[in-house]
């Protein structure tokens, strides 16, 4: 499973939500919703690299159909909450 074009399409979806939701709130777009952005951008690549290793590991670990693969990786990444800044992978702190 070739994890590159899957980390390709986080980017465009985090824009389409971070341009729906300025259009929500009725905000223009400024320098400090560019620089939000970029954060956006970097949190949503962040995820898909922490969800697409415990991928590669499941594939080393187990020979499980590449649907299963996704949803056992979904399942076993617990990702990050108010209380919880940090995403866990089977229950170890995963290097940010």
């Amino acid at each position: 499973m070739n994890a590159v074009p899957r980390l390709a399409v986080v980017v465009p979806f985090a824009a389409v939500g971070g341009v729906f939701a300025l259009a929500a709130r009725g905000l223009p777009f400024s320098i400090s919703a560019g620089i939000g952005f970029i954060a956006l951008f970097g949190v949503a690549v962040q995820n898909g690299v922490v969800l697409m290793t415990q991928v590669r590991q499941l594939e080393t670990s187990t020979e499980l159909p590449t649907h299963e693969l996704l949803r056992s990786a979904c399942a076993t990444c617990r990702w990050p909450s108010p209380r919880d800044p940090a995403p866990r992978c089977n229950g170890r702190w995963r290097p940010s």
